[in-house]
């Protein structure tokens, strides 16, 4: 009497590899959006006219900003790189930064520091 076993067909799961670039879809997102954030942060700082950032002369405000912009994203450039290369624990790093980032951007922005 031979029984008949079902086997489920490899199309009815996502194959392992069809897993990870999925995870490192949602990983890219997080940072992506992350970084969002980080920018609106700068941007709030940078436009709240706080006396914190008088220590730079109105002239070069503007080449300042960029600076800062471009600083801005290398980290999210940087860390988006690493996420692809495998390292997931970097975007631990730029959670905590980001949290930072947007904290400090609140007390500075409302004018509390």
């Amino acid at each position: 009497m031979a029984t008949s076993v079902k086997s489920r067909s490899t199309n009815d799961y996502l194959h392992h590899s069809q897993l990870q670039d999925i995870m490192l879809l949602m990983l890219l997102l997080i940072a992506f959006l992350l970084g969002v954030a980080n920018f609106a942060a700068h941007r709030a700082v940078a436009e709240s006219g706080h006396p914190l950032l008088s220590v730079y002369a109105k002239e070069s405000w503007p080449a300042v900003r960029i600076v800062m912009l471009i600083i801005e994203f290398a980290v999210l450039a940087g860390v988006m790189l690493v996420l692809h290369a495998g390292r997931e624990g970097w975007l631990w790093f730029y959670v905590f930064y980001s949290i930072a980032n947007t904290g400090f951007a609140w007390l500075i922005a409302t004018r509390r520091i």
